[in-house]
């Protein structure tokens, strides 16, 4: 008997060790780090699944825990009152007080509202309301700090708890841990908030924004770095990978960035960081500074950004980095190095086919890990981050529009867009669901180097001058051996190409005048201007 108790007693403690270890949430428990080997070549989604998605920062959770302003269990469905959307989806903003003085940025975050399809002046058919005071920036030390902003904000003629109510910010906390804490009651209003945790942000309910500087464009952005700069764009570009801030030799944010020298090589990886940031930079510069900041102004950073496949986006006093979208304008991939961040528009922007996310803990590993990634998906992910950047991120506009249109989908999910929509041309802010159930019904919706690859490619050849045989059969040549070439056409406008010899290839060549190739459709164009043939 009694052996039958031992053995019932050691089942029992099984028993509830498990139970225990069932009780840990997953965002304590220890994930390995991802690494690989030479003679692997890993894909990228390999490094998405391996990443440590939530590393919790015992700061942030202290703050959230002591701020009023998050109800953690608030959700569209305890927080939010559907009955005032029933007639659509209405934004209201609240009229300006004479003497509240709002910054420039928060004045083109309220005309873009204004100025939308869903701004309404009534506040009673409204759905969504929207302060006119300045809650942009949070940090005490700032020009732009509104004080007495708590009893504003209590006074709102239907603030009721924040209700329907959707507050912006892209500074929170200050000197010296910057706590994620705005230092206000928002009550159960939805939270648009740059530099957003994992531990903080409400999923479904909140909406993470790009941290975007002061001077960023308030309706028309520039355009990406490949429409820019499209005649003398590098398609191999010199740079590995590269990055150029400043580096915090006192306070919170210097972890990653103060390591980064151990990775340059001043050859295809260039990580330069300053010490100089504040007006008493010297009373805390350290035996590296002096260094740091000569090769620092040796380098363009524009340039740079253009220059490189990949660019380092490790955080800064706060989770969030204006590198960020920089490397997106750019075509340079961003590497996000922020533990606990959450990315800009995650909700719907998928965000493994234009970035990389790196936990800060595989600093040292961060280049070998880029050197293995595999070439092919190096052009989709640089031209996904182009399209990105003109669809949500390029303006002050585009990025409230795209964070209004995140929530009407919320409310109205019978006319929400598929992921696939706001991933792909023409985006999730043009795309009219209400048309078609059908992604069929989209032809846009297909990859046009994936339609490539199923039914080839038509070469043309315009002969502009007297054709010179020894280049033209060069080319045809080198054109043929391109496996997924259809069909080779010869522009001749009028120039007498069948004087020339023509190379014997297995591609079909077809000679045609100016006026009747305007009639030909052709998948994808090689378009190839000769002036010497």
């Amino acid at each position: 008997m009694r052996f039958w108790k031992r053995i019932v007693l050691v089942l029992l403690a099984l028993v509830a060790v498990c139970l225990l270890l069932n009780a840990i949430p997953i965002h304590d428990k220890l994930v390995v780090g991802y690494t690989t080997n030479n003679k692997e070549t890993r894909t990228l989604a390999d490094y998405h699944e391996a990443e440590i998605t939530y590393h919790r920062h015992p700061r942030s959770v202290v703050a959230m825990a002591s701020d009023s302003s998050n109800n953690r269990q608030c959700d569209m469905g305890s927080c939010f009152d559907y009955s005032r959307c029933e007639d659509g989806f209405k934004v209201y903003v609240y009229p300006q007080v004479e003497e509240a003085n709002l910054s420039p940025i928060y004045q083109q975050v309220l005309r873009a509202i204004r100025n939308s399809k869903y701004y309404t002046a009534i506040p009673e058919e409204a759905c969504i309301l929207v302060p006119s005071l300045d809650t942009l920036d949070r940090d005490k030390l700032s020009k732009d700090f509104v004080k007495d902003l708590p009893q504003k904000v209590a006074q709102l003629d239907h603030w009721n708890h924040g209700t329907n109510h959707l507050i912006f910010n892209l500074y929170s906390g200050t000197w010296p841990d910057y706590v994620e804490n705005i230092d206000f009651d928002t009550g159960h209003a939805i939270l648009a908030k740059a530099s957003l945790s994992t531990s903080s942000y409400r999923p479904g309910f909140d909406v993470s924004l790009p941290l975007f500087p002061r001077s960023h464009p308030d309706r028309i952005g520039q355009p990406g770095a490949i429409e820019m700069y499209k005649h003398t764009f590098p398609l191999k570009r010199p740079y590995l990978t590269a990055f150029k801030g400043k580096r915090y030799t006192f306070g919170k944010g210097g972890e990653v960035r103060n390591s980064l020298y151990h990775l340059n090589n001043n050859r295809d990886v260039v990580l330069l960081t300053t010490c100089r940031h504040g007006n008493d930079w010297t009373k805390h510069q350290d035996n590296r500074c002096k260094g740091d900041n000569e090769l620092y102004d040796k380098y363009d950073y524009k340039q740079l950004l253009i220059n490189s496949s990949y660019c380092l986006v490790p955080r800064g006093r706060r989770l969030g980095s204006f590198r960020f979208i920089e490397a997106l304008q750019s075509s340079c991939i961003p590497v996000s190095m922020s533990n606990g961040y959450v990315l800009p528009f995650s909700e719907v922007i998928d965000w493994s086919k234009a970035s990389i996310n790196v936990d800060e803990r595989q600093l040292l590993q961060v280049v070998h890990m880029l050197r293995n990634l595999p070439e092919d998906q190096l052009l989709l992910m640089r031209l996904q981050t182009q399209f990105l950047w003109d669809a949500y991120f390029s303006s002050v506009e585009s990025i409230v529009l795209t964070t209004l249109e995140i929530i009407r989908q919320r409310i109205q999910p019978h006319l929400s867009n598929s992921l696939t929509a706001w991933n792909t041309y023409p985006g999730g802010l043009l795309t009219r669901p209400e048309f078609s159930t059908s992604l069929a019904d989209f032809p846009f919706f297909s990859n046009p180097i994936e339609r490539l690859s199923n039914q080839g490619f038509t070469a043309v050849i315009e002969i502009t001058g007297p054709p010179a045989s020894t280049s033209l059969v060069k080319l045809i040549k080198t054109l043929s051996q391109t496996t997924r070439l259809k069909k080779i056409v010869l522009l001749s406008n009028g120039h007498h190409i069948e004087a020339v010899q023509l190379p014997n290839v297995h591609t079909p060549i077809v000679i045609e005048g100016r006026s009747r190739i305007i009639g030909v459709r052709i998948i994808i164009d090689l378009y190839c201007v000769i002036n010497s043939l």
